[in-house]
């Protein structure tokens, strides 16, 4: 899945290259030129989204079934008792984390394509047709993930004495909050359009045993913005997170993550 959502990202960016050097000195746009660019862009297109649309699926199933695995190998190992446990629990530990690093990963490098594909201009019907055929799986890859990370998640509290909250949050609307975990430390990724331009930050901080969260906010993505340092509590259900987030120079707003969590059934 990788390596096809990568592929057919730079065949986007080779389209909107293409179409820009045949630009007249005017600035306008030779439609016969657009249209037969956007036309093979959406073969393309149709072509990831028939593989997708078997492969996400696949993904799913088999993600579902090796954390099921995974979950009965850990309860196994508290059965056992003390004696060569933490070893054990160590290697697990260190097991979840590199997936939940490759989820996140994926997670934001789709989030990233998705936003490509949406700002893509209506410029033919097959186009237009594959736009929204490429979208939507995208946005069914997501939820996966999200939902992939949550169930990797569960996995890691058993192991840790911290709360988790690894996973997909929203912040608002179209702001979606990538956190990866460990132990007490974390680090949270965002990157969404605002006014035309993409918008990247990321914090570090550290959640306490009773849920209490502080960190630094910084925007890697236009320079310029201001970094905050956000307080925040966990609540008991573990499904929002509210706080407060201090500009640094000054100021400041009130702030809210919702857990982005699909349940599956096994």
């Amino acid at each position: 899945m990788a390596t096809a959502l990568q592929q057919l990202g730079e065949r986007v960016q080779e389209a909107s290259e293409e179409i820009n050097r045949g630009k007249s000195p005017s600035g306008s746009i030779e439609i016969k030129q657009a249209k037969r660019i956007s036309n093979r862009v959406a073969e393309e297109m149709e072509s990831f989204a028939k593989l997708m649309e078997v492969e996400v699926p696949n993904f799913a199933n088999a993600y579902s079934a090796a954390i099921d695995a995974y979950s009965r190998a850990v309860s196994i190992e508290h059965e056992m008792g003390a004696e060569g446990r933490q070893e054990n629990v160590e290697k697990a530990k260190n097991s979840i984390r590199d997936f939940k690093t490759v989820l996140a990963s994926s997670q934001s490098t789709m989030s990233s394509f998705r936003q490509i594909v949406a700002a893509m201009p209506r410029a033919t019907s097959l186009l237009n047709r594959s736009k929204k055929r490429v979208i939507a799986i995208l946005d069914r890859l997501e939820q996966e993930l999200a939902t992939a990370l949550n169930l990797t998640g569960e996995i890691e509290r058993v192991m840790s004495q911290h709360p988790d909250i690894s996973g997909v949050w929203e912040e608002i609307p179209g702001i979606n909050v990538i956190v990866v975990q460990d132990d007490g430390h974390f680090k949270a990724e965002a990157s969404y359009l605002q006014n035309g331009s993409t918008v990247k930050w990321e914090m570090r901080g550290t959640i306490t045993k009773e849920g209490a969260i502080e960190g630094v906010l910084a925007h890697t993505q236009p320079a310029g913005f201001a970094s905050q340092t956000r307080r925040a509590k966990l609540a008991e259900d573990c499904k929002t997170i509210k706080g407060y987030a201090e500009f640094h120079g000054g100021g400041g707003h009130e702030w809210t993550w919702t857990k982005l969590y699909v349940k599956r059934e096994h």
